[in-house]
């Protein structure tokens, strides 16, 4: 959009020549016009700090490994506030915690992370059974079932695994429009992300898919619940004045990594 509004004020201006050019004290009136400018910058430059009309966005996650047991804070913030600042240092610690982006409007990473103290949370249960088929393929059913509230599950896998078939809850995805090549998520992959699901009471996620023999991806789940600032354990104060949770992202989070092997 920046691009955009620079090209038409160009074409604007351009668009006025004529007018100007009819008035006598150009000089003036420039030098009028840049004054304003100068005017508009300083007044934006003593507005620009955070307040509470202009609250700062700020993020908190919560990242459990459940195969190491180990946990992360993490947050998408550059500069980090006075709030964030009680559980991430000002340095950037191992960024790539995840070595994954969560679905959101923006697709971002975190910027900064943390070694937290692990907290007992109940992972959910994953059931998988294999069947071969006639085709020289394997069948797969997986079915995972959450021992808590959560607000969505994200499936990866390695991109450069195609699966022939592929199915959710009974249901399969159509092809997508990718650069102007037909693509499809999990035929013709072009993501680690597999599926994000938003879970509701606890809802199972039944997946069935095929792979080809030979092939033994990992899947790897992540179930994350918005309540941060309400699990007991973790003692996550309120946000202080002039703050605000960032949008667009995954934010006030507990999310819990685990590993599906596929023998």
């Amino acid at each position: 959009m920046l691009v955009i509004s620079a090209v038409f004020t160009v074409l604007l201006f351009g668009l006025l020549l004529p007018v100007f050019g009819k008035y006598q004290q150009k000089q003036d009136i420039s030098l009028l016009i840049f004054l304003t400018a100068v005017g508009f910058f300083v007044a934006a430059h003593l507005e620009s700090d955070f307040s509470e009309e202009r609250p700062q966005p700020n993020s908190l996650v919560y990242v459990l490994d459940g195969e190491t047991n180990k946990a992360t804070w993490n947050t998408y913030d550059a500069i980090l506030c006075e709030w964030t600042k009680g559980f991430l240092r000002e340095t950037p610690h191992n960024p790539e915690t995840l070595g994954f982006t969560f679905e959101s409007k923006y697709n971002s990473r975190f910027l900064y992370s943390t070694e937290a103290e692990s907290v007992v949370l109940p992972k959910a249960k994953i059931l998988v059974k294999e069947k071969a088929l006639s085709n020289g393929k394997i069948g797969y059913s997986l079915k995972i079932v959450p021992q808590r509230e959560v607000d969505r599950l994200t499936l990866f896998a390695d991109k450069n695994i195609d699966f022939p078939e592929f199915m959710v809850n009974g249901l399969s995805a159509d092809s997508v429009w990718i650069q102007g090549k037909k693509r499809h998520v999990f035929k013709d992959r072009y993501d680690n992300r597999l599926l994000t699901y938003y879970a509701v009471n606890r809802d199972t996620l039944r997946i069935e898919f095929q792979l080809r023999e030979g092939q033994h991806p990992d899947l790897i789940l992540f179930e994350a619940s918005n309540d941060l600032l309400e699990n007991p354990d973790l003692a996550v104060p309120k946000r202080i004045k002039g703050t605000i949770p960032k949008p667009f992202v995954l934010n006030d989070a507990i999310v819990i990594k685990q590993k599906i092997k596929l023998e």
